[in-house]
């Protein structure tokens, strides 16, 4: 869920960005035309944004579980700390 969110937040600027400049490119500004482009921009961007996060946050997930099971288990700690 919070994959979720955080692809919707931060992924429709850069999809409406992208879908003004392949406006641009194509030179045409008819009303049907403007709403395809920025809605399949919109679209593709969060849903690519969706997919690289989780795919990252497992990625990096998994190594820092690897780097946790290689250390060895110390001492238990108590108290606060100190040599007393």
């Amino acid at each position: 869920m919070r994959v979720a969110t955080i692809a919707l937040a931060f992924a429709p600027l850069p999809g409406a960005l992208l879908g003004i400049v392949s406006l641009f490119m194509l030179g045409s500004w008819e009303p049907t035309t403007v709403v395809r482009y920025l809605s399949t921009g919109v679209g593709a961007t969060t849903g690519l944004f969706f997919i690289i996060f989780r795919l990252v946050f497992a990625v990096c997930w998994n190594r820092r579980a690897a780097r946790l099971r290689a250390v060895p288990a110390g001492p238990p700690v108590t108290g606060q700390g100190g040599t007393t």
